[in-house]
């Protein structure tokens, strides 16, 4: 007869079993959270980087334009656009 060579009974073995799972899924849970964490920071510094870099590039680009006489396509729509409102408003 063959004797079972492990002394802990199988209630003992299982408990241990889910006690290292559960260990596991809390390291894998954790590490989502972090993940999940420092994803969402990139995302916002990558939000704040685009909207910060372009009104810098707006801004100069507008500063440069003004100097060299504007940009007389979009002033002219503006004008016009202006003009369009006012009649509309007076109705």
């Amino acid at each position: 007869m063959e004797q079972n060579q492990n002394s802990e009974n199988p209630n003992e073995l299982s408990n241990k079993l889910l006690e290292g799972i559960l260990a596991e899924l809390k390291k894998i849970t954790a590490a989502r959270k972090f993940g999940f964490t420092i994803r969402f920071i990139e995302g916002v510094c990558y939000g704040l980087g685009a909207t910060v870099g372009l009104a810098l590039i707006v801004t100069i680009f507008s500063f440069v334009a003004g100097r060299f006489g504007g940009i007389p396509v979009v002033g002219n729509w503006l004008i016009d656009l202006g003009k369009a409102l006012h009649n509309a408003g007076g109705r």
